[in-house]
């Protein structure tokens, strides 16, 4: 089995038993990690229930199952998401409103789903943290591309 075989795999468990992930995907910084849970996966991509380190439900995050080098499942600090989950009773909206097939690109159907809700996206280019993230509505969706309008945040 190779390892994104592996991945998926774990990924597949974890919707299974409604567990919490902690899933490792930028090289440049291996300490940094995401922790949710696993709303859908493609054989290219996953999206997550992103939920903040105070256990609160904090949007959706895509990304390409290929970028995963590590993924915590059951251990001390998921668990501590789950309960703070819990206990403050969060929860995620509904974000897909149709299945998703497994050759999906959840990149487009993200966008179709923000642009039909009128979501606000947050898109990482630059991983490196050399260039601002790209946040606003999503206007326009073609086969080649996708139109934000964007909006500026007000920094510290």
């Amino acid at each position: 089995m190779n390892q994104v075989a592996h991945y998926i795999s774990i990924l597949e468990r974890s919707i299974r038993k409604g567990q919490a992930v902690s899933i490792y995907s930028n090289q440049y910084e291996p300490d940094k990690f995401s922790v949710g849970y696993i709303e859908t996966f493609s054989s290219e991509q996953f999206v997550m229930k992103h939920v903040t380190p105070e256990g609160i439900s904090d949007g959706y995050i895509v990304r390409r199952n290929e970028d995963i080098f590590r993924i915590d499942s059951n251990g001390n600090y998921e668990q501590r998401i789950e309960l703070l989950y819990a206990l403050q009773k969060q929860k995620h909206e509904s974000f897909f409103e149709n299945p998703i097939l497994k050759n999906s690109n959840l990149f487009k159907e993200a966008f179709d789903s923000a642009m039909k809700k009128d979501l606000i996206v947050s898109v990482c280019i630059d991983e490196s943290d050399d260039q601002d993230d790209i946040v606003g509505f999503v206007s326009d969706i073609t086969s080649e591309e996708v139109v934000i309008s964007r909006i500026f945040l007000l920094k510290d």
